[in-house]
C-alpha cells in the first residue's frame, strides 16, 4: 500500500477512496475548537468535494485541511481527535511514518513534533519511524482490549498513560480520546517538560517514585503502562497497583506489560557475550579484548544485565515460586531497575481490584508479555 501522501502529489484512482461523506468533512470544520472556521464560507468547499462521486482520501483531507491549518495555524489542531479520528489505525500509522520521514507535506505539519533523536534512542532503544512501527502493534492491541473487555463506553472515558516517556503512545492514542481525556504521567521532570514543549494533547503529570496521580478517583476508564513494571521493585510496583485501582472506575481496561521468564535467558547472553563464557566455573573474559563499544550487547544497560548473569539459577528458582524478581538499577537505584514478573504474581497481589483477562507471551509480537486486566 502506498504510503497516505507523498509530498504533495496524489495518488492515481487506485488508491482508497474517502471513507468520510462530503458533509461530514465540512461539519467537523464548522464545529471546530478553532472560532475563525465557522465564519468561512463553505459552498466553494462544498462544490469541490461533490464534483466526483469518490475522492482520493488524501485529496480530501488536502482540500479540507489546507485553508483550515493556513488560517489557524498548528494550534488550532492540537486536539488531533477532533481532525483524524475517523482515519484508519493504517493510516494514522502511515501519516506517523510521514511526519518522522519529513515525507508528510501540509497534513503531517500539523503533528507534534519528534523530540531529538537522542533522547528518543533513550527511553524506547530506537527513534522516529522505527519507534513508532515498533509501538504501533502494541497500540492497536491495546485498543482491541478496550473495546472488547470495557464496558458502557461513553463520549467521557479518559485514558492514561503510565510511564509516557517522550509521548511516543500519546501520539498515537490523541486520534482516539479528546484532549481532554488523555493523561499522562512520568517521573522525569525533564520529559514531562519535552512533552509540553511539543504541544503534545492531553494533560501531562510529573510524578515521584511513590507519589500519586493528580486525578480524582475512578477518573480513568482506560489505561496502559508499557515497559514501567518491568522496572520496579515489589513495594513500588504494589503502590502504583494500588493508585491505579484508585484512579480507575469499576469496569476499566489496563494493559501492562511485564519482562517473561525468557528474559532470564536474554540475561544469560548478555553475560556469555560480555563477560565471556564460564569454564570451569569462571568467566575467562574473552570479549574483554575486542571493542566493546561496537558490539551490540556492550551498552551500559547490557553491561549491567551481564553482572547478574551467574544469579540467573537463583532468579529462575525465586520466579518459578511465584516471587516478583528485582535486580538493582545503575549505582545502586533501589526504585528502578530491571524485574521480571510472573503472571501468578499479577493475579494474586493485584486481586480483588483487578482481574487478569488476557495475557499474551509471543516474542514474535511483542517483545515482553502483555498482561490485560479488569477493574472490578
Amino acid at each position: 500500500m502506498a504510503p497516505l501522501l507523498a509530498n504533495t502529489e496524489l495518488y492515481p484512482l487506485k488508491s482508497r477512496t474517502v471513507v468520510l461523506t462530503t458533509k461530514r468533512l465540512i461539519f467537523r470544520l464548522r464545529h471546530s475548537t478553532c472560532t475563525c472556521s465557522r465564519q468561512e464560507p463553505w459552498q466553494d468547499l462544498a462544490r469541490r468535494l461533490k464534483a466526483r462521486n469518490s475522492i482520493n482520501c488524501n485529496r480530501a483531507f488536502r482540500i479540507v485541511f489546507k485553508g483550515h491549518h493556513s488560517r489557524c495555524g498548528a494550534a488550532g489542531m492540537r486536539d488531533l481527535h477532533e481532525s483524524f479520528n475517523e482515519l484508519t489505525d493504517a493510516d494514522w500509522l502511515q501519516l506517523w511514518l510521514a511526519k518522522a520521514e519529513n515525507k508528510g507535506g501540509e497534513l503531517a505539519s500539523a503533528l507534534p513534533d519528534f523530540p531529538p533523536n537522542d533522547i528518543q534512542v533513550e527511553y524506547v532503544g530506537s527513534a522516529l519511524s522505527s519507534a513508532i512501527r515498533e509501538a504501533y502493534g502494541f497500540y492497536v492491541h491495546a485498543k482491541q482490549m478496550f473495546s472488547t473487555h470495557g464496558e458502557n463506553p461513553s463520549k467521557n472515558d479518559c485514558f492514561l498513560d503510565f510511564g509516557c516517556g517522550w509521548g511516543r503512545y500519546i501520539r498515537l492514542f490523541s486520534k482516539d480520546y479528546p484532549s481532554r481525556s488523555v493523561f499522562a504521567a512520568d517521573v522525569n521532570a525533564n520529559i514531562i517538560d519535552e512533552c509540553r514543549k511539543r504541544d503534545l494533547p492531553g494533560e501531562f503529570m510529573q510524578i515521584s517514585p511513590l507519589g500519586a496521580f493528580s486525578l480524582p478517583d475512578g477518573k480513568i476508564s482506560s489505561a496502559m503502562a508499557y515497559s514501567v513494571f518491568t522496572h520496579l521493585p515489589e513495594d513500588v510496583h504494589l503502590h502504583w497497583r494500588n493508585e491505579l485501582a484508585r484512579v480507575t472506575k469499576p469496569g476499566a481496561v489496563l494493559v501492562i506489560t511485564v519482562q517473561p521468564r525468557r528474559f532470564l535467558r536474554y540475561i544469560e547472553n548478555r553475560g556469555r557475550e560480555i563477560l565471556g563464557p564460564r569454564i570451569l566455573g569462571n568467566r575467562i573474559g574473552l570479549l574483554r579484548h575486542f571493542q566493546l563499544g561496537k558490539r551490540r550487547g556492550s551498552n551500559a544497560w547490557h553491561k549491567l544485565l551481564a553482572e547478574s548473569a551467574d544469579r540467573v539459577p537463583e532468579f529462575a528458582a525465586r520466579y518459578d515460586s511465584g516471587e516478583l524478581v528485582f535486580m538493582e538499577g545503575t549505582d545502586g537505584n533501589k526504585t528502578y531497575g530491571d524485574a521480571i514478573v510472573p503472571v501468578s504474581y499479577i493475579k494474586e497481589n493485584w486481586a480483588p481490584d483487578f482481574k487478569v483477562v488476557e495475557v499474551i507471551d509471543d516474542k514474535s509480537r511483542f517483545a515482553q508479555s502483555v498482561i490485560t486486566l479488569k477493574r472490578i
